[in-house]
């Protein structure tokens, strides 16, 4: 069998072309499906960190939670980031249809939102009444900020539901902070403030005194009936959690009955994908051709090998190998140079939408940030080797079947393929002497 396996070796060593074009289709083919699985491996870690940018790195809030549901959450198993965030009230700015949120963050809240936290000038909020806040709010309330200025709100404080009137409170806050701009939260009409921790206790009466808690699962599975049983044991009701569905959509986790949004990302993928299987079937018929036209130009000595002993199924193994040996060659190379190409050609496919879809401001910063997220993903490298390596056997099977279907004699006879005869249509003889002389015609002209 060895001796027979060694045909293979010499075959690729003969056929340099045939070897060279059927490398060639493997490396394409493998380089597209690499470019592929990295692109949407870099377009997902790019949506998750937006996502977490933009609306906390946190997977659920609970809201209005007293201090004994406070410790029992946090006492919990599975979880993790819990961050206690105090609402100190809002605050309309008038002629700008934009409300101030005031909030007061725990240091484990402050992690979980690091562009609401990122200072200008001065610093955060240490003592009570005093406050942060970015600095195109302060202009919207015609405020010419500076460090230490004494800022007067009327902040109203309500529970979600309930009967219960707002607290309303007018007071001077000390300016310690000027933060950077929050342009999304402009978008949405809300705006924040931070607080000094220890605010709400102190200004605030008791039945107004309640927190939100974010936090993340430490394993995602089952996610919904988790978040279900927390509810339960804590007495939270169904219009106490609000699910961070953009970070969620973005980790594919199932969360309930909330619709899902659609984004940028999912198209790119199916263009992705449409475009991968197009060159694999490119990639495909050219490798069959190839060893389909190598096979028949070879095919007496084929018929050689059955002649002398050789089976049908090692026939079809030396054309297998043979295509193995190429994909070990191949491959590789393809899978460097789809990880070398696949920042390139995510940034130029992406650059032909709107960066908002992304949550970037701007193409420039779009592309930073891909360069940021992009990395060498294992699996996506391993499912691209994968499929090439199926798609060039694939394409390789008929032509082993051929091989090994080849007959001894008339292989060894030169004849490659059966002839057959056209199948004439009958016709009714009306003149005998005329139907026997058509040969006779024929023959003399």
């Amino acid at each position: 069998m060895r001796s027979y396996l060694s045909l293979a070796f010499k075959e690729i060593k003969k056929q340099k072309l045939t070897t060279f074009l059927i490398v060639v289709a493997i490396i394409m083919s493998t380089a597209m499906t690499t470019v592929i699985g990295q692109s949407i491996g870099i377009m997902k870690n790019l949506m998750i960190e937006q996502a977490r940018s933009l609306n906390g790195d946190r997977h659920v809030t609970f809201h209005e939670l007293d201090e004994q549901q406070i410790e029992l959450l946090k006492s919990k198993d599975g979880i993790s980031q819990v961050g206690v965030i105090k609402t100190l009230g809002t605050m309309n700015i008038r002629d700008t249809g934009i409300s101030m949120v005031v909030r007061e963050h725990d240091a484990a809240s402050l992690k979980n939102y690091p562009n609401a936290s990122k200072v200008k000038k001065g610093r955060l909020p240490e003592a009570p009444r005093e406050i942060a806040i970015d600095e195109n709010t302060l202009k919207l309330m015609g405020i010419n900020p500076d460090i230490g200025d004494k800022i007067p709100l009327e902040l109203s404080a309500s529970l979600l539901k309930g009967t219960e009137p707002p607290f309303n409170s007018s007071l001077e806050y000390t300016l310690s902070g000027i933060l950077e701009s929050d342009y999304l939260g402009y978008a949405n009409g809300i705006v924040t403030a931070i607080a000094a921790p220890g605010t709400v206790n102190n200004l605030l009466p008791d039945k107004y005194n309640f927190a939100s808690v974010d936090f993340k699962l430490d394993d995602l599975r089952n996610f919904q009936s988790k978040i279900n049983n927390m509810a339960t044991d804590l007495g939270v009701t169904e219009h106490q959690i609000q699910y961070n569905w953009i970070y969620l959509n973005a980790l594919g986790v199932d969360y309930g009955d909330t619709d899902s949004e659609a984004n940028g990302a999912a198209g790119i993928a199916v263009i992705a994908v449409f475009m991968g299987i197009l060159v694999l079937l490119a990639a495909g018929l050219v490798i069959y051709n190839i060893l389909k036209i190598s096979i028949v130009k070879k095919i007496k000595e084929y018929g050689i090998l059955r002649a002398i002993g050789a089976e049908p199924n090692q026939l079809y193994k030396i054309v297998v190998v043979q295509i193995l040996l190429l994909c070990a060659i191949a491959i590789p190379i393809g899978a460097v140079v789809g990880i070398l190409s696949a920042n390139t050609i995510t940034a130029a496919a992406t650059s032909m939408i709107n960066p908002e879809v992304f949550l970037a401001n701007s193409s420039e910063q779009l592309s930073g940030l891909i360069h940021e997220n992009a990395k060498g993903y294992f699996v996506p490298l391993l499912l691209g080797a994968g499929i090439s390596l199926v798609f060039s056997l694939l394409a390789a099977l008929p032509s082993a079947v051929y091989a090994a279907k080849v007959s001894p004699k008339t292989a060894m006879s030169g004849v490659s393929q059966t002839i057959k005869r056209k199948i004439s249509k009958s016709r009714k003889i009306t003149s005998i002497e005329r139907h026997l002389l058509q040969p006779v015609s024929r023959d003399l002209e």
